[in-house]
């Protein structure tokens, strides 16, 4: 099968794809009730993190991340100049995440990583607490809702907040759940 659709695409194979992805992009807004200019497809979410981290944050500037937590925030961040602050999620209470326990250790950072679910524990964020966070930082923090296995979870996306808000950032990808990596 694969072999006949090759040989039923021949003459299209010197194309490249369209470089907006506006089509994919107006599926995906459509999908999530958002605006197509919402959306941002990047390669897959460590791209959108690298994206992020180059355009918000200057040499010097913090970026604060869940410990543990995916490596890849603190990576990028480094690579791009960042200084790395941890809050702390623990063990005793299942790695609750909640605005507490982010605001506790806030102290004015560019960037401030959520994730919902948490990798690896799979504890989730209320979004009434991810809009404590937004509300309780600075106008120019950026707060970033990582949501790679939110088809995992039954929890409420962070979606909704990009309508009323500038300062909160959703992070979706197709790797976790279809596979598409």
């Amino acid at each position: 099968a694969a072999v006949e659709a090759i040989r039923e695409h021949t003459d299209r194979v010197n194309q490249y794809p369209k470089s907006s992805h506006t089509d994919l992009t107006a599926k995906i807004a459509e999908k999530w009730g958002v605006d197509d200019e919402q959306v941002w497809v990047s390669p897959g979410a460590d791209g959108a993190i690298d994206y992020l981290s180059r355009a918000a944050l200057e040499p010097g500037d913090e970026v604060l991340v869940p410990s543990p937590g995916f490596a890849y925030y603190a990576m990028s961040s480094r690579y791009h100049h960042g200084e790395v602050t941890e809050y702390e999620l623990s063990p005793a209470d299942g790695f609750a995440q909640d605005a507490e326990t982010v605001l506790s250790a806030y102290g004015g950072e560019r960037i401030v990583y959520l994730t919902s679910p948490h990798n690896p524990s799979g504890s989730t964020i209320a979004l009434d607490e991810v809009e404590a966070i937004a509300d309780a930082t600075a106008e120019e923090t950026l707060v970033v809702v990582d949501e790679a296995y939110g088809e995992f979870a039954d929890v409420d996306s962070a979606i909704p907040l990009v309508d009323d808000r500038d300062d909160v950032a959703v992070l979706r990808t197709f790797s976790k759940a279809y596979g598409l990596a």
